[in-house]
């Protein structure tokens, strides 16, 4: 994935392998928004921005990282067991 920081935009290509081997390559982009652009957005379709969270459930902060501010109790757990299994 490459990022351009001029369109605000991630770039890549995703490949599928299917079980007969054939591969299909699909071009993938994701855009990435400041808070001002998200409350211009909101705006020009009649919303109204109440608050902005960052990381775990804290409030935004301009700057702030979210990974290092969060204690690591508070992070999401993966892998285990499911229930009943």
């Amino acid at each position: 994935m490459k990022f351009d920081p001029c369109a605000g935009r991630w770039s890549g290509e995703w490949t599928f392998v299917s079980p007969e081997s054939r591969r299909s390559v699909r071009p993938r982009r994701h855009y990435v928004y400041t808070l001002d652009q998200w409350k211009s957005m909101f705006r020009a379709v009649g919303l109204r921005h109440t608050g902005a969270w960052s990381g775990y459930a804290q409030p935004y902060r301009a700057g702030s990282d979210p990974a290092s501010s969060s204690p690591a109790r508070r992070r999401p757990r993966f892998g285990g067991r499911l229930p009943g299994t």
